[in-house]
This record gives structure tokens, sequence and C-alpha cells, in this order.
């Protein structure tokens, strides 16, 4: 359990620091690394990668809702083609990032599996 909780920990400083100077696809990069490096298993890096950017990317959409002052559902809305409230568009938001870090998780567990098998 304390494995999991500082892989989760992990994925969410580095990806909020290089989120800063790089493109937002780092996070894959990030979770491939860190899942490597970590051993966990295929689920448990999935797992908790999703759970890291989910967490990160509802928290950062939300901040720049709250201080840009803007309704970021209205413009979510242009993209998916109905009214969201906000909460529904910062739950989006976290799903896309949770999915694209938990597959770099998954890939990472993967690679690490196979390297261990030859």
């Amino acid at each position: 359990m304390k494995n999991i909780i500082t892989y989760i920990l992990v994925i969410i400083v580095l990806a909020a620091v290089t989120q800063l100077i790089l493109p937002w696809w780092i996070i894959i990069i990030i979770a491939l690394i860190v899942s490597f490096i970590f051993n966990l298993s295929k689920a448990k890096s999935f797992g908790g990668a999703f759970i890291a950017l989910f967490v990160l990317w509802c928290l950062g959409a939300a901040y720049l809702d709250v201080n840009n002052q803007s309704d970021m559902g209205s413009l979510v809305m242009g993209l998916v083609g109905t009214e969201l409230p906000n909460f529904a568009a910062y739950i989006l938001t976290g799903v896309v990032g949770g999915v694209m870090a938990g597959l770099g998780g998954l890939i990472g567990s993967m690679v690490r599996s196979s390297k261990n098998q030859a």
C-alpha cells in the first residue's frame, strides 16, 4: 500500500513540474518511466497513474477555471456537443489525462515484465 501511494505522489509531482515547460503528452513518458522503476503489477501501474493524473488534471482544470473567471462547461460544450456543468468538464478533463497516463504506466509495467522474462 505504501508503494502505490509513493508511486502516485511521484507521478503527480513529476507531471506537475514537467507540464510547466513541456507539452501535455510528457505525462505518458513520466508514467512509463516511473512505472518501470517501481515494478508494480499491470493493474496497479495503470490504476495508480490514472488516479494521479485524474486528480492533477481535475484540480488543474478547476484552478484555471476559477482564476480565469470563465465558464469551462460552455467551452467544452463545443468539443462534446452538449451543455456541461463545470464539474463535468473537470471530470472529463481528468479522465482524458488519467487514461493517457494509465496507458503509459501499463506500458512501463509491460516493458519491465518482458525485460525480466528475457
